[in-house]
């Protein structure tokens, strides 16, 4: 449980799934050309894996072949300083059927399916103001 020291909370693999399951904004770590590159994507949870499109010949499209990447989505409240987020690890590959995730907006220009390896995430629980840790202004 979050505390003051700590604000942050683990959630576990169920808590995870549920919150990736309600959200389709998230975000992919990919590397290109050795360096670390972030993508914001569109995306579903469908059949245990996250689904998503891109275009064909994008640099991220190119990085995405039997790829390691890693994934995050998280929903910040900035109003009660609360909020999550989600990191998924996992290999993805491009769909050849299309058909095979009918639960995106728009027939996608290439599908993306990211298998969920490793997942982890933490809410954020309101603690201390930054003004007010160890090491913060005035400390």
């Amino acid at each position: 449980m979050g505390s003051k020291e700590h604000p942050f909370s683990e959630l576990t693999q169920e808590q995870c799934l549920t919150l990736l399951a309600g959200t389709d904004i998230g975000r992919v770590g990919i590397s290109v050309s050795a360096l670390p590159e972030v993508h914001l994507v569109r995306f579903r949870l469908a059949a245990g894996a996250i689904v998503f499109h891109t275009r064909p010949g994008s640099p991220l499209d190119r990085a995405l072949r039997d790829a390691v990447v890693a994934f995050e989505a998280g929903q910040p409240a900035l109003d009660d300083r609360r909020g999550w987020t989600v990191q998924v690890q996992g290999r993805a590959n491009h769909v050849d059927d299309p058909t095979a995730f009918p639960l995106l907006e728009r027939p996608p220009e290439r599908l993306v399916q990211l298998a969920i390896d490793r997942v982890s995430g933490r809410w954020l629980m309101p603690g201390v103001a930054r003004d007010e840790r160890p090491g913060g202004p005035g400390r």
